[in-house]
């Protein structure tokens, strides 16, 4: 069947370029920066529920901002602003900064599994990885795609390269 959408005008009966609703083709509900769904979606929920969500390409996504910086911001309790710059291969941002705020980022891992962050190449997905395995309560840090280079214990003992610290 055909689309079905609401189109949107301003108070003083203006015409403002969005719609929401039923596109035909595969009835998924849109949000659209058009007058038409299916044109220029930006939200897409399909029939089955799943949620994606596109832009143009010169447009960045912003949760907590309407003037996302990069790819990917997200932003609350931004007192202090934004940087006054940010390097150019920055891809996401996560900002917190109103006064004495502090910032961050939760991994969370099973209980007895691991949480880590790696960083990666196109040859290899764990290059380096900072990994916290729960079930020993241990610390790693690992490189050139070999594990455990350096591992923190929960005694606060340190091991490098096999050699283990004394506490």
């Amino acid at each position: 069947g055909g689309d079905c959408a609401i189109n949107y005008r301003t108070s003083h009966g203006t015409d403002v370029n969005w719609a929401t609703g039923i596109r035909g083709s595969d009835d998924s509900f849109c949000v659209s920066n058009s007058t038409n769904v299916g044109t220029n979606d930006h939200i897409v929920v399909d029939s089955g529920g799943t949620v994606a969500v596109s832009s143009l390409s010169a447009t960045n996504v912003g949760i907590g901002t309407g003037s996302p910086d990069k790819p990917l911001h997200v932003q609350t309790q931004a007192g202090q602003g934004a940087p006054s710059s940010w390097d150019a291969p920055t891809v996401a941002i996560f900002q917190r900064n109103n006064n004495f705020s502090d910032a961050g980022i939760s991994i969370v891992g099973a209980t007895n599994g691991m949480s880590t962050v790696s960083f990666s190449d196109k040859d290899h997905e764990h290059a380096g990885m900072v990994a916290y395995d729960h079930g020993s309560d241990q610390l790693s840090f690992r490189t050139a795609n070999v594990a455990d280079r350096l591992t923190i214990s929960s005694t606060g003992k340190v091991t490098i390269a096999g050699e283990t610290s004394a506490p």
